[in-house]
């Protein structure tokens, strides 16, 4: 046989026959692959059968990767989804994005890419569907299993490129995605009429048909976790130098000394209060749904609502009006944004987290209420028909970021990772009191602000106004109530100003705060039809003893009762802050060196061999400072400091153009944490020093510390 014939031989029985050397197989398998993937009739658009069926398969992907998480973590933390406050509507047009937009993007790359190359629409098709099931089997051992970012990869990448090789050797698996295409509109309906979220789209409560013998506007702010022990001067008053605007209140209302709360948690505590109902043992979200008996449906026939709430929905929307955002529909895709990236996140625990992490809050933190508060005092106008103005604000609530008059300091992260301690860390209690009595500051502010503008519009004489508060708080911070803190958590303010009341008093009568919803109806006259466990304070008052309480707020709670004539006793011996000097310094002598705050450094400067050495650092930097800026960083100070004398929990003073401005405690790190007061800095460059404090507390003296590296500007040693 000729020489040339029997090459040609070898190479036909070679293509007929599978590859033997490994780089050939690969080649072998590619070229079957192309073979197989290849579309001969590529368009670059339609026909539109083709189209639809190729959308189609996208929609059941998209709905199992996107719709089916998202909705089932929505729908299963209805707590949150009470902040949004969202209509019908609302949903429904949440629910079409998030069908639709996912598998439209993924047509829309499709074909974008066949516009330009047609014939590898095909291809990019599977490799899509492949990508898509190969994270979707990802996502499922990440959310059922506890295993690593390795495995969870390698079965993604397993599952992807078995599914992809079988789709191009068989239609059947894209014929059961058309199948599966029910699956998203499955979820959506389960969403809306299943889920625990389902609640908050049907109200079925209605205006109570009672008569209102008393009409006056009606004011009311609920605050959040709010001792009323932090307000007081040591003797049971309210401390004026402190909080001036609850000293007013106090001088032209009824303060009950002794209400305390029903429960440690909002979701029951707010309900309580507006309804004159003992909390169930089943915690029940805090809707109208739930609660269609309260404040706002035995006035609803006869009053105008102005309601501001914010963790609860106790307001019909028949009543109240629909979402309390401008935008409600991206507050939620907001929140359905940050479940899928926990989902993808690599880390197993940003899943782990996922459950307590508060989604609604992304759009109107915690941190930042006062927004919600200007929209109140904006919403406050004159008005020829009964009002009802309510507002739920989440001040003093942490994190505890302003300083009195509403200035912003942003220092939200210590609040909770670093004074969450327990057992009780006396070290840290400090500044926690600090941050918290400053909030406390602009609340108090904020109440003059809606006093005012009462005044103003000459509502405020003849206005029913309540203010009271959900819950206290213990510090360091913690809200599980134990004997030692019952005090903290259970006694919270209520100021009420009867229409025409212009002498105040104070009533020490025990009462818990379900009282307050008939008294108030007393004041107006209306008779409240249903039954309620709480009576008016206008009557007899009830032998103290025992105050019903709810501790826990996941699932059935636990009641208790605790000791009332003992925890009232610690109440009235409780001051927020040392007394004497500057009221605005007072709130920042912290520790036992509380005193050397406002000082001169002069004098009490000790110059030892050795010197410590650390850091000071401020996020605003102390070169520019304006001292009439609402946000005021440079307020905030951190550092670390090493050397001679230091040690856990010793006092780090920090100086501002010569004077102490602020105290810190040395914590395991050998870090410090500290506040310092802005009516010590001057415009524009301001010289910042660190001291660690020595001596005896009635003689203190102060060592300098060498600035290592102060990446803050302005800062240095002494």
């Amino acid at each position: 046989m000729p020489e040339d014939q029997r090459a040609t031989d070898e190479e036909a029985d070679e293509a007929e026959s599978p590859p033997r050397s490994l780089r050939a197989r690969l080649r072998y398998l590619l070229a079957e692959i192309l073979s197989r993937t290849s579309d001969p009739d590529a368009r670059r658009l339609g026909p539109v059968r083709k189209e639809l069926a190729t959308f189609v398969e996208l929609f059941a992907l998209s709905g199992l990767l996107v719709a089916q998480p998202v909705l089932d973590f929505l729908g299963n933390n209805a707590r949150e989804m009470v902040i949004f406050r969202l209509s019908v509507l609302n949903v429904l047009v949440f629910l079409l994005l998030l069908l639709v937009v996912p598998p439209a993007a993924f047509l829309a790359f499709e074909l974008l890419v066949g516009a330009i190359w047609p014939g590898a629409r095909r291809r990019v098709h599977i490799a899509v569907m492949a990508v898509l099931i190969g994270v979707i089997a990802g996502n499922y051992v990440k959310v059922s299993t506890h295993v690593g970012a390795g495995p969870r990869i390698a079965v993604s990448l397993i599952v992807g490129i078995a599914v992809g090789f079988y789709i191009i050797r068989s239609s059947v698996p894209q014929q059961w995605l058309r199948f599966l295409a029910v699956a998203p509109l499955i979820f959506s309906m389960l969403f809306v009429t299943a889920s625990p979220a389902s609640i908050l789209l049907f109200e079925d409560a209605k205006a109570a048909n009672v008569t209102i013998a008393h009409p006056a506007r009606v004011v009311m702010i609920v605050f959040d976790e709010f001792p009323e022990e932090s307000l007081l001067d040591g003797h049971g008053h309210v401390d004026a130098g402190l909080f001036p605007n609850f000293a007013k209140l106090a001088d032209d209302s009824t303060w009950y000394r002794e209400e305390t709360t029903v429960a440690e948690y909002t979701v029951r505590a707010v309900p309580a209060i507006l309804t004159g109902k003992l909390p169930a043992i089943n915690s029940a979200l805090p809707t109208a749904s739930k609660y269609p008996q309260s404040l706002f449906t035995l006035l609803g026939k006869t009053y105008k609502m102005n309601a501001h709430e914010f963790y609860e929905q106790l307001c019909p929307v028949a009543m109240c009006g629909g979402p309390r955002f401008e935008n409600p529909i991206n507050a939620v895709l907001d929140a359905s944004s940050k479940v899928m990236r926990n989902l993808l996140d690599l880390d197993r625990s940003s899943w782990d987290n996922n459950e307590g992490f508060r989604f609604g809050l992304t759009s109107l933190p915690l941190g930042t209420p006062l927004p919600i508060a200007k929209q109140f005092l904006t919403s406050l106008s004159p008005s020829t028909k009964p009002t009802l103005d309510y507002l739920h604000l989440m001040l003093p609530h942490q994190p505890w970021r302003y300083l009195g008059a509403g200035k912003d300091h942003g220092f939200t992260n210590p609040s909770i990772t670093f004074l969450s301690t327990f057992p009780p860390d006396p070290r840290k209690d400090g500044l926690g009191r600090e941050m918290y009595l400053l909030n406390l500051q602009t609340t108090d502010w904020f109440l003059g602000q809606v006093m005012n503008k009462l005044k103003a519009m000459g509502e405020y004489d003849n206005s029913l106004i309540v203010v009271t508060a959900d819950h206290g708080v213990e510090f360091p911070y913690r809200r599980d109530t134990v004997q030692s803190d019952y005090d903290s958590i259970m006694w919270t303010p209520l100021f009420i100003k009867a229409p025409a009341q212009a002498i105040g008093r104070v009533d020490n009568r025990p009462m818990p705060s379900i009282d307050v919803l008939p008294t108030m109806a007393d004041i107006l006259g209306v008779k409240i039809p249903w039954k309620v466990d709480g009576r008016s304070l206008r009557g007899a008052p009830r032998t103290d003893g025992p105050r019903p309480f709810m501790h826990n707020d996941a699932g059935l709670g636990i009641q208790t009762q605790f000791p009332g004539p003992l925890g009232f006793a610690r109440v009235l011996r409780a001051r927020a802050a040392p007394a004497g000097g500057d009221p605005k310094l007072r709130i920042y002598r912290i520790g036992p060196y509380g005193r050397l705050v406002g000082r001169s450094i002069g004098h009490l400067v000790l110059n030892p061999p050795r010197h410590p050495v650390g850091t000071i650092t401020s996020p605003g930097g102390f070169e520019h400072v304006d001292p009439a800026a609402r946000v005021v960083p440079w307020t905030r100070v951190d550092g670390t400091i090493t050397g001679p004398g230091v040690a856990v929990g010793r006092t780090v003073a920090i100086a501002v153009n010569g004077r102490i401005a602020g105290l810190a405690i040395v914590d395991e790190l050998s870090q410090y944490h500290g506040l310092l007061a802005p009516q010590l800095f001057a415009s524009g460059h301001n010289d910042v020093a660190a001291y660690l404090v020595v001596g005896r507390r009635n003689s203190p003296h102060l060592v300098s510390v060498q600035v290592r590296a102060a990446r803050a500007s302005g800062a240095r040693g002494s």
